[in-house]
């Protein structure tokens, strides 16, 4: 009989086409994520979000002082609508809008540092880890390109 494969026996590993998907996730992909995370990531760490040279954060703590601000306008407005500023009432609820805000403002890079604490986590664990699909692979195959970085 036959020493040939039989066309019911499959390839093991992946396919040419797969590797070419695969390479291409790689270097399009992943490492310029990587690249750009992993040192955000760092620096998270290092700082815990305090003083921290995120542009993520950055932006989070402008959009909230904006905010902040656009809440002590509106709060002031409605208050001289409604004849009640300059009292007391009036100088107590703006005091606390304007806490609030900075309280807000001060929690962004904090909770970015954890957001990116709980990331760097799952991904040294390996909880992090994603396929990437393409031509002839499956998303969730388990012959995808692992994104654990560590």
């Amino acid at each position: 009989m036959g020493g040939g494969k039989s066309s019911s026996q499959q390839q093991s590993g992946p396919t040419p086409e797969q590797r070419k998907t695969q390479g291409f996730a790689l270097e399009s992909i992943l490492e310029p994520l990587a690249n750009e995370l992993i040192p955000q990531i760092t620096e998270s760490l290092r700082t815990g979000g305090v003083g921290a040279r995120l542009p993520i954060a950055r932006q989070g703590v402008e959009a909230a002082r904006s905010a902040s601000s656009r809440a002590v306008t509106g709060t002031s407005e409605s208050l001289a609508q409604s004849g009640l500023s300059n009292t007391p009432f009036a100088e107590a609820i703006l005091g606390l809008t304007r806490q609030r805000g900075e309280q807000t403002t001060a929690a962004v890079p904090i909770n970015i540092a954890k957001s990116f604490s709980d990331l760097a986590s799952s991904l040294i664990t390996g909880g992090g880890a994603i396929s990437i699909g393409g031509p002839g692979i499956s998303s969730g195959s388990s012959k995808g390109v692992n994104a654990s970085l560590f």
